[in-house]
């Protein structure tokens, strides 16, 4: 319970951590998707190791290429 309040403090100043379970790939493509470990807010891989936070909408295109 502890890291998930710890976890959600770092979502509030942005320092978002990306979630095993949700990593999908979109076919045919070097391109990742996945979500927020303690939010759900939606990111997308950069390079290895780097996720940026992206819109809901820009989640949704890239999960429709899947």
């Amino acid at each position: 319970m502890f890291q998930w309040i710890a976890g959600r403090t770092r979502c509030f100043s942005g320092k978002h951590e990306r979630s095993e379970k949700h990593i999908e790939r979109a076919a045919e493509s070097d391109r990742f998707v996945s979500k927020c470990r303690f939010c759900g807010v939606p990111m997308k891989r950069r390079a290895k190791r780097d996720w940026v936070v992206i819109s809901r909408a820009q989640y949704r295109d890239e999960r429709s290429t899947v």
